[in-house]
C-alpha cells in the first residue's frame, strides 16, 4: 500500500492528466444535463453512435431478467446466446450491486474509462523506458 502511495505522490501529474481526460469525455453529457436543469427528465444524451441504446438495451435486458436472447426480438428469445456477453453482463451486475441506472452507468463510465486508459498507458510506457535504460 505504501508503495502506492509513493507512486501516486510521484507521478501526480499523470493522474490529474488522466481525470482531464475523463471529464474531457463526460463533459458534454454533463453540460446538456446540468443545462436543462429541472428539465432534464433521465433520457441521456447519445453522444457516441447508435449503439450505445442497442448495448444500454442489453444491459437493461440482463438487469431484469437475466436471459441473454436478443433484445429486440421476442420470437426464440430464449435460445442460446452465440455472442460473447462478458461486457454486458458485468455492465448488468455492477448496475445491480450499486443500484445506478443504465443510462446513468453509461455516462459514468464516460468518465471512468479515458481516465483508466490513460494511466494504464502512461504506467506501460514508464515501465518500458525502465526496461529499456536498466538493462
Amino acid at each position: 500500500m505504501n508503495k502506492i502511495v509513493i507512486f501516486f505522490n510521484k507521478h501526480w501529474l499523470a493522474v490529474l492528466i488522466a481525470l482531464f481526460f475523463g471529464f474531457l469525455i463526460v463533459f458534454p453529457t454533463l453540460k446538456i444535463v446540468l443545462d436543462l436543469d429541472s428539465d432534464f427528465k433521465g433520457i441521456y444524451p447519445i453522444m457516441s453512435s447508435d449503439d450505445e441504446l442497442y448495448y444500454q438495451a442489453k444491459v437493461k435486458k440482463l438487469t431484469k431478467d437475466n436471459n441473454l436472447g436478443n433484445v429486440y426480438i421476442k420470437d426464440y428469445n430464449n435460445l442460446p446466446y452465440t455472442n460473447s456477453v462478458l461486457a454486458e453482463w458485468s455492465l448488468a451486475k455492477t448496475a445491480n450491486i450499486f443500484k445506478i441506472s443504465i443510462p446513468k452507468l453509461f455516462a459514468i463510465n464516460d468518465f471512468i474509462l479515458p481516465a483508466i486508459l490513460f494511466f494504464a498507458v502512461y504506467i506501460f510506457f514508464i515501465f518500458l523506458v525502465r526496461i529499456k535504460y536498466y538493462r
